[in-house]
């Protein structure tokens, strides 16, 4: 249990939920994309405690994977430990996250200078709520996709998958144009299997149109992405569809286990749904393309 003086706010994705415990003495602060994902008091599958640090001392433990940019993850038995800030000796981090190996505890400190005037702290920076998810989704029979996930007239859930510059953003627009139904995200998407059910989830991970809905729906298609000069349909084999999907996956590199369980998903996702090469160009046509095999598989329930 926390403290009195503290105030907790839960977020939920993929059907997943934060519970954020910060001291009253500063607010926290959410973009707008993740302020949709904001639920009522539940019970959490992961916890995180934020704190304000006049200084932060470099991480412990081996270093598992260096971004080349502004972060780095360090392992020192069953905790890793993101270090957020500048490469180098002379500068310090401006943040660090150690999480238990499941992702299901946290403690975030951050250095009390990035607190604004007001007060407000944006405590879930890249790639702070990425890999919270990530870490937990292994565990929880789940995927983040590099995806434009997608909802029909019906409720079928689909995805475009494909990596930046693919087309999934443009194929976004022309499905709330012309495709009569919504879009979950345009750049990444939860998958899970729940309660003996595939869905997709939206997430607040967005990409250049920012749309980002707190939603689900089953998974029945998966598409993956093949600008051409035509649209059309292949059909792929179960074991070259689980490849591509998880080729589309942002892993958990750094864990033997996790990247073991992310590969049994996909199999298990791709023995489930149909998967297809999209040949497309980025039109209404295209999107006429898909409500075609979409209704086909309402009719296959």
């Amino acid at each position: 249990m926390m403290a009195a003086q503290t105030q907790t706010s839960h977020l939920s994705v993929g059907g997943l939920t934060l519970a954020l415990h910060h001291d009253r003495g500063f607010r926290l602060d959410l973009d707008r994309a993740m302020s949709r994902f904001a639920v009522a008091p539940a019970a959490a599958d992961m916890d995180l405690a934020v704190h304000l640090c006049e200084e932060l001392a470099e991480p412990p433990g081996r270093l598992r994977f260096d971004s080349g940019a502004t972060w780095r993850l360090y392992g020192e038995g069953s905790t890793l430990h993101l270090r957020l800030g500048r490469p180098g000796a002379a500068t310090p981090p401006h943040a660090v996250l150690h999480l238990d190996e499941g992702g299901a505890h946290g403690r975030l400190e951050i250095a009390r200078w990035r607190a604004a005037a007001d007060g407000a702290v944006y405590a879930l920076e890249y790639p702070v709520a990425e890999l919270l998810w990530l870490f937990r989704l292994a565990r929880c029979q789940g995927l983040l996709v590099h995806a434009l996930g997608g909802v029909d007239s019906a409720g079928n859930g689909f995805l475009c998958a494909g990596p930046s510059g693919a087309g999934k953003t443009t194929l976004a627009r022309q499905w709330l144009a012309h495709g009569g139904g919504q879009v979950l995200s345009d750049d990444r998407i939860i998958v899970r299997h729940s309660a003996g059910q595939l869905w997709i989830h939206g997430t607040p991970w967005h990409g250049d149109e920012e749309l980002a809905r707190p939603e689900r729906a089953p998974l029945r298609r998966i598409y993956f992405l093949e600008p051409d000069t035509d649209d059309a349909l292949l059909d792929l084999g179960q074991a070259t569809a689980a490849a591509r999907l998880l080729a589309c996956c942002f892993l958990p590199f750094f864990s033997e286990v996790d990247l073991g369980a992310c590969a049994d998903v996909a199999a298990l996702v791709a023995g489930r749904v149909r998967c297809q090469r999209l040949r497309f160009t980025p039109t209404r046509e295209a999107v006429q393309c898909l409500q075609r095999d979409l209704s086909a598989a309402d009719e296959e329930r």
